[in-house]
């Protein structure tokens, strides 16, 4: 009897190792992700100023170290009925194949890895999300790499006005020469200008959050002067949303402190914010050629997307994949909806399938969704389909990943201790540690 409860208690050690080592390999990869999808842009730009080979060596590298780990280790993670609904997706694709009006091979596995390689992480961070120690150590690293976003789109911002060889010299790793040349609104640190705006967008929304006002306002203010109104418009209607709800927003001393700041800030760019807005309504501007093409394109769009997906397509010439697909509606040369992009490449089923596993929580929180911080969080990055596909970037689109699965986990983001510096130590006390969440 003694030997057998001996055999037990040295199987549980066994499994406890086994699990511990199988988190720390998990949380390398999802790291490692991250990381290299953000500098992704940034690395094949400065390969590209040396040779195109070095280039194509660079994605050959980058892209299996990001895509290929959770195609490989999502069966060892903790499934639920989103995985499930994922493999359905897929073996639809699959399925429906054939029968897709245009696109060739190429275009379809781009297709896929745009759309869902990344959401085969979900297992994955399902299964860390047990360890009470990867929430923060996860948004430390996230936080790092939202920090040198933003400090590259202000450099490149103030260096646009006073030392334009810097801001050029910013530019020149981008793939368009136009992008390269050009000293208009900063393109940001992937090379696109809209994933920088992205990035310093969502650090004002997760600065709020926390409570951090200061930081938030110079951001808020930071994202304004790139210029692109879809996420500072996001980060304003999230902001509102957060101040609206917040009761300790209520004291009178931070509506005061609010009032003075906003109109200080009004005041110091008066002509510039006047402008800014007549570009949302005014006669001619993008935001009503924004509308006009919803109503006109994005009908066309939409009433031939169908339920059936059409194909996935290379809108845009790639050095390395060539040019685009051959037969591309037109409206996708001037319609940047999202959402309707979608829509058209994979039908209304995939597209509401895709919507369901990515913002499940909704489902389950309906309107109550800003009592939870992190689905304030996924409701923010929601705008961006009335726009662009910035959220499909795969160190975004895991972090909204890492957010969905947090709503049913945690109510709040990590509160920076004042006491202690080190992020995500909160009420003045240490985190526990956990070896398998280091790096």
């Amino acid at each position: 009897m003694r030997w057998v409860n001996n055999s037990s208690e040295i199987g549980g050690i066994r499994s406890r190792i086994a699990s511990t080592t199988r988190q720390r390999w998990f949380y390398r990869f999802v790291i490692a992700a991250i990381y290299l999808s953000a500098l992704d842009s940034l690395l094949r730009g400065m390969a590209r100023t040396v040779s195109p080979t070095l280039e194509i060596l660079v994605v050959g590298l980058t892209q299996p170290l990001i895509y290929v780990p959770p195609l490989l280790f999502a069966w060892y993670g903790t499934h639920d009925r989103r995985f499930v609904l994922l493999l359905a997706v897929v073996v639809f694709l699959i399925l429906s194949s054939p029968l897709r009006i245009q696109g060739d091979l190429l275009s379809y596995l781009l297709g896929f890895k745009l759309y869902f390689a990344c959401l085969f992480y979900i297992p994955i961070i399902k299964y860390l999300s047990k360890s009470p120690a990867f929430e923060r150590a996860f948004l430390k690293h996230m936080f790092r790499i939202l920090i040198a976003y933003s400090i590259w789109a202000a450099v490149e911002l103030v260096s646009t006005i006073y030392v334009p060889a810097i801001a050029l010299r910013m530019k020149s790793f981008a793939l368009s020469e136009e992008q390269a040349m050009g000293l208009g609104r900063p393109i940001g640190m992937a090379l696109d200008y809209q994933t920088g705006a992205f990035a310093v967008a969502v650090f004002c929304v997760l600065l709020l959050l926390q409570k951090r006002y200061v930081w938030y306002s110079l951001l808020l203010g930071l994202s304004f002067f790139l210029g692109l109104r879809t996420w500072f418009f996001a980060a304003f209607v999230t902001s509102a949303l957060v101040m609206g709800t917040r009761a300790s927003i209520g004291k009178t001393i931070w509506i005061i402190g609010g009032a003075v700041l906003f109109a200080g800030f009004y005041l110091a760019a008066r002509n510039y914010i006047e402008s800014y807005l007549v570009v949302f309504g005014g006669e001619g501007s993008s935001g009503q050629i924004i509308y006009d093409l919803f109503i006109s394109d994005g009908w066309f769009l939409f009433t031939h997307g169908g339920l059936l997906p059409n194909g996935f397509l290379r809108v845009g010439a790639s050095p390395i994949f060539g040019e685009m697909t051959d037969i591309v509606p037109h409206q996708f040369f001037v319609n940047e909806i999202a959402i309707l992009r979608m829509h058209y490449e994979m039908g209304g089923i995939v597209t509401l399938m895709w919507l369901v596993i990515m913002y499940f929580p909704f489902l389950s929180r309906g309107l109550t969704f800003y009592r939870n911080q992190y689905m304030v969080i996924l409701f923010f990055s929601s705008i961006g389909f009335v726009h662009h596909l910035t959220v499909l970037k795969p160190f975004i689109l895991i972090f909204l990943i890492f957010c969905s699965i947090q709503t049913f986990l945690k109510q709040e983001l990590p509160v920076k201790s004042k006491r202690f510096r080190r992020f995500g130590v909160s009420n003045g006390r240490r985190p526990i540690k956990d070896s398998s969440m280091t790096t």
